[in-house]
């Protein structure tokens, strides 16, 4: 039955909630404590006298982004809703989530670092024109360019769209040096030339990055080809050898053995790791003109972007190893990184090992907090 109490409990509650009046004002309105105010808030909402309500867009899944965080030690997650979105739509609707995201996080003075790939180059293209300050872009990744559809997903193509839509072009720096080369030796003499030095020195200066995360699973055996699943050109050249359908990263058979035989699952910028975020190191690594993955963990923002739920292993490795600040995805792939890491911490196949234990400490630990990157800066001179 409704009494005077009840009755007090509403009306605070509607002075409070519906006509914006702060814990003091209704105080001295009604000529009680402050603190009673606050016992009658909490009072009216445990009775179940006010209910609160949020409508949030139903193209973004709030509680996958609430898991993604707090179960995996991500500063934020964007998930896309897709349910109902026919497949190829997918992957427009996460490139445009991650370029507004992008677009909120970026500062005056950043320094971004943008790698190649499908999902990296339409976030590029969904990116609206429109100039940021002093923002200096930066291609990560290898400079090797193909003819057809392939071209439009280098890293050298994304920086230069990247820095159009910024209003950067005078901020523009490409790095004409391939992530992987034919041989150690030449590897080797490239790193003493001081340009490429220079060039280098200024990936391990980015403030941000946009990077994809490429899958093991999608290296696929087709001789002669070095292009990307969707197609592409042969590189001229190449010979007899036989090549992998590894998009802007060729790979013999060979290679793509030892890298399975390593446990790698996923790369960024063609750097690989395992499940639990673990470099896998083969010889690959010996030829590599690229970021390291313990540089990229070190940068102060890494924004991974990735669609498809047979790239979940692939991006929950990335996460874990800590080379991910932020993550946009659909919520098909969030669910099944959370299955598998569900899956690992109940004792299945990917039993957590000491290392991974520290990792995931040293990602939850710490909260990714940058300061501008004007400050970040001149720290680091």
């Amino acid at each position: 039955m409704d009494n005077p109490g009840t009755r007090l409990l509403v009306k605070v509650a509607q002075l409070y909630h519906l006509q914006g009046l702060n814990q003091d004002q209704i105080a001295r309105q009604l000529g009680v404590s402050r603190s009673k105010v606050s016992r009658m808030l909490k009072e009216a909402r445990e009775r179940g006298l006010v209910e609160i309500s949020i409508h949030y867009p139903a193209r973004f899944s709030l509680d996958l982004e609430r898991r993604l965080e707090a179960e995996l030690g991500l500063r934020e997650a964007v998930v896309v809703n897709a349910a109902g979105v026919a497949g190829g739509q997918v992957l427009s609707l996460v490139a445009s989530a991650a370029a507004d995201y992008l677009l909120r996080v970026l500062q005056p003075g950043d320094v971004l670092g943008v790698s190649g790939g499908e999902t990296v180059a339409l976030t590029a293209q969904a990116m609206p024109a429109g100039p940021v300050d002093s923002v200096s872009i930066v291609q990560l990744g290898s400079a090797l360019a193909l003819l057809g559809e392939g071209a439009a997903h280098s890293s050298a193509e994304v920086a230069l769209q990247v820095a159009q839509k910024l209003g950067s072009m005078d901020r523009l720096v490409l790095i004409p040096v391939p992530s992987l080369l034919d041989t150690e030796t030449i590897r080797d003499a490239l790193l003493r030339d001081t340009s490429v030095q220079q060039a280098m020195a200024l990936l391990a200066s980015c403030t941000v990055a946009l990077v994809g995360i490429g899958a093991l699973e999608a290296i696929a055996s087709s001789p002669g080809a070095l292009s990307s699943p969707e197609g592409g050109a042969e590189s001229p050249g190449a010979g007899p050898r036989k090549r992998c359908r590894r998009r802007l990263l060729p790979v013999t058979d060979d290679e793509a053995a030892d890298l399975r035989n390593v446990g790698a699952v996923g790369e960024i910028c063609a750097r690989f790791f395992d499940v639990q975020g673990r470099p896998c190191l083969t010889s690959l690594d010996r030829r590599m003109v690229a970021l390291d993955l313990s540089q990229l963990r070190a940068l102060p923002l890494v924004v991974g972007v990735a669609s498809g739920r047979q790239k979940a292993t692939a991006v929950l490795g990335a996460v874990r190893g800590g080379y991910l600040k932020s993550l946009v995805t659909d919520d098909s792939t969030a669910t099944e990184m959370l299955a598998l890491a569900a899956a690992a911490t109940s004792g299945g196949a990917g039993r957590h090992t000491t290392d991974d234990r520290e990792c995931q400490a040293w990602v939850r630990g710490h909260r990714f907090e940058r300061a501008p990157a004007n400050a970040q800066r001149a720290g680091n001179q």
